[in-house]
């Protein structure tokens, strides 16, 4: 049950990516430039921009400073 929490998925380099609004994300279409992100790591979060977006499935990166 333990390797199945949100908190070991993270452990293992995931991170949950939300909006502004506090949505989590699955797919790079529901943000755009220049949107803000708050990302959770396992360890803290994050605060991104966004300042490109990839939808492709062969290209996953999607550009944050």
């Amino acid at each position: 049950v333990r390797a199945l929490s949100p908190s070991a998925t993270l452990e293992r380099g995931y991170a949950i990516v939300q909006d502004d609004a506090g949505r989590v994300l699955r797919d790079a279409a529901e943000t755009s430039a220049g949107a803000a992100l708050s990302i959770r790591l396992a360890v803290g979060r994050v605060t991104a921009e966004v300042t490109g977006i990839s939808d492709s499935t062969t290209t996953p990166e999607i550009e944050a400073r």
